[in-house]
């Protein structure tokens, strides 16, 4: 195995491809972040905001000099000069002491309850007061009670002064600027949105998986015996589901690619002289088991003797898939009780020169068994039996039942499933492989998209059922093992224990 330089290139449909990939499993976290950023800043308004109202009266001034210097023939004129010096000295005359003397007596306060302002319009004798403050009825009641007070602590300073009213003071019902929230809480929302989408473009741009041969190019220098396409079902069909050749059901573009893995593989088993293989994967749910049957059962098509092995001893699942029923002997049965011939227990694939060796019983540490050197005699009597051998083996990158198996086989399958695990995973699982000293015949790109896989395939029947044909484990390999399959009955090579 040998890692080659990455490229730093972005290809953009391998990035929408991830990026779609990721969003609908995080799909949650821009919602959070809106509704958190959202809630924050809705949350912040509403702290923050403080309703104003504000009333407002409008007076004509009148200011009577009485004297020998009447302006007017009627002893009162309308200055506007009056007005203006009423707005100056407006907030100094409610400072003074008599205009505190005089709201003890209106209102019993020594201060006002809302801010007062004044100004005149100009050049005319027109005098706007106007109340400010965060009660509506307090603001009404001080700007009432300042036009009342306001002529008498203003004559001291002013001289007599006459305040008409021009408009009435009035109860404000609104506030000055009505709480709105919604344009704030909106545009941090979109923020938490924003925000959260791009987390999740970064995701996809930094998720490194393998999509297309070449990514396996720059992780294993191995052949790539070919590309398997993703299969669906009609929902509504009621023929059988299992991704096997036998299946009449399964589309054309699968059939075909498993024949050109087939045409590829005998030509490296040729060229290597190789008759045992094995067929491993990085991970649970790559698909390595079906993937194994259908290369014994295109083997068997062409009319070679075929055995499938089944030593994935922590869980048995080739029976399942080839639905078969009854009882089966398979490797833990055989070395459980010091058995080598294997021939028996064969189950003929009807209609193939199919042959499987899958059991009923699991272990717990199959490592025991499969470094026994009973394994190897079974092994070296089941070559005379046929021309090639299959052998399905537990996920490479979590347990070295694969690493011990590789003692006894001419060389290994790897399948990588698109877009699944981790390039450096699938590096570190293939080098620890390669320390064993196993050849590697090839390499298969599983369940492939038509969007990254540089070439597709037609799927012939639809879409509306993704058929998961993969490992079957849990997400966690372990816990599969609560297997409904009995326990053997003797004591195992080494102390090893049974699971149910």
């Amino acid at each position: 195995m040998e890692q080659k330089n990455h490229e730093t290139t972005l290809d953009l449909s391998v990035f929408w491809h991830n990026f779609t990939r990721t969003l609908p499993h995080l799909i949650w976290l821009p919602l959070v972040l809106a509704l958190a950023l959202g809630g924050w800043q809705f949350y912040r308004s509403y702290r923050s905001y403080s309703p104003r109202y504000t009333a407002r009266a409008v007076y004509i001034v009148n200011s009577n000099y009485s004297g020998t210097t009447d302006i007017t023939s009627y002893g009162i004129y309308y200055d506007s000069g009056a007005a203006t010096r009423l707005a100056s000295t407006f907030p100094y005359v409610l400072t003074t002491d008599l205009t505190k003397q005089l709201l003890m007596e209106k209102t019993g306060r020594s201060s006002l309850p809302a801010s007062i302002s004044a100004d005149c319009v100009a050049e005319s004798n027109l005098l706007t007061i106007t109340a400010t403050g965060g009660n509506a009825q307090a603001v009404y009641d001080t700007l009432k009670t300042v036009v009342e007070i306001y002529p008498q602590a203003a004559a001291n300073i002013l001289g007599s002064i006459t305040l008409k009213p021009l408009e009435e003071v009035e109860l404000p019902t609104e506030p000055n600027e009505p709480f709105r929230p919604v344009p704030g809480t909106v545009k941090y929302a979109l923020y938490g949105l924003l925000l959260g989408l791009g987390i999740i473009a970064l995701l996809a741009y930094l998720r490194k998986t393998v999509h297309n041969t070449d990514d396996l190019k720059k992780i294993l220098n191995t052949p790539c015996l070919g590309m398997l396409p993703r299969v669906r079902f009609k929902s509504r069909s009621s023929g059988k589901k299992t991704v096997l050749l036998s299946n009449p059901h399964l589309s054309e573009s699968y059939v075909e690619a498993m024949r050109t893995i087939r045409f590829q593989l005998k030509k490296e088993l040729e060229n290597q002289d190789a008759k045992v293989i094995m067929v491993t994967s990085t991970s649970p749910e790559e698909g390595k088991t079906t993937v194994s049957a259908n290369l014994a059962l295109s083997l068997a098509e062409q009319g070679h003797q075929v055995i499938l092995v089944d030593a994935d001893l922590r869980k048995q699942s080739l029976k399942d898939l080839f639905e078969i029923s009854g009882s089966t002997r398979g490797l833990v049965e055989l070395i459980s009780k010091k058995e080598e011939d294997a021939e028996p227990e064969l189950v003929q694939i009807p209609g193939t020169s199919l042959r499987l060796l899958s059991g009923d019983k699991v272990a717990a540490q199959p490592q025991n068994f499969l470094s026994s050197p009973l394994f190897s005699r079974i092994l070296v009597k089941l070559r005379r039996k046929a021309e090639y051998i299959i052998i399905d083996t537990p996920p490479s990158g979590i347990l070295s039942d694969t690493a011990t198996l590789s003692e006894w086989v001419d060389g290994l399958i790897y399948v990588v499933r698109q877009d699944y695990v981790n390039r450096s995973t699938i590096l570190d699982s293939a080098q620890g492989l390669g320390f064993t000293g196993v050849r590697f015949i090839g390499c298969i790109l599983n369940i492939t998209e038509r969007s990254t896989s540089r070439y597709g395939y037609g799927y012939g029947y639809g879409r509306g059922y993704g058929y998961g044909y993969g490992y079957g484990y849990s997400k966690r390999y372990g816990s599969y093992y609560g297997s409904s399959k009995s326990p053997a009955e003797d004591t195992p090579p080494d102390n090893d224990t049974y699971v149910k």
